[in-house]
């Protein structure tokens, strides 16, 4: 029998997936200056999807460089706090030649999904924001 968190999960897998590809398909290329204006697009992405679930004081922090996403819920009264980190940018995706599909349109093969940035280290920091989702549907 599994928790309600996760039977929300489960229910709203393909929500997730979608959503996490739509994430992926953005060029959020932090050492090249010509994608600035896309990893600020990611940030805002997840900061609308933060915004969404129900954390409070959302806001982009802004820096000498790309802008830090920051929200938090502390509604948990004598509970300690946890702080998740991740980036949301990536690295060049050079040599291109080498990809088999193009690195931001993710493609699912053989049960897995490829795509810039799927394991480091959108794929991770949308896994947190889902099970924070899940957490807090649930209960």
């Amino acid at each position: 029998m599994s928790s309600p968190a996760v039977a929300y999960a489960r229910e709203n897998h393909p929500r997730f997936l979608n959503e996490l590809k739509d994430l992926l398909r953005i060029p959020s290329i932090s050492t090249l200056p010509e994608n600035k204006a896309d990893c600020r697009r990611a940030a805002e992405f997840l900061l609308a999807e933060l915004t969404h679930i129900g954390f409070e004081h959302a806001k982009l922090l802004e820096t000498e460089g790309n802008p830090l996403v920051y929200a938090d819920w502390l509604h948990a009264d004598g509970k300690p706090i946890a702080l998740f980190y991740g980036h949301y940018d990536v690295q060049p995706t050079d040599p291109e030649d080498e990809w088999l599909s193009p690195p931001f349109e993710p493609t699912e093969r053989d049960g897995n999904l490829y795509g810039r940035g799927t394991c480091d280290d959108k794929g991770q920091v949308w896994a947190q924001i889902k099970a924070l989702e899940s957490l807090m549907a649930a209960n």
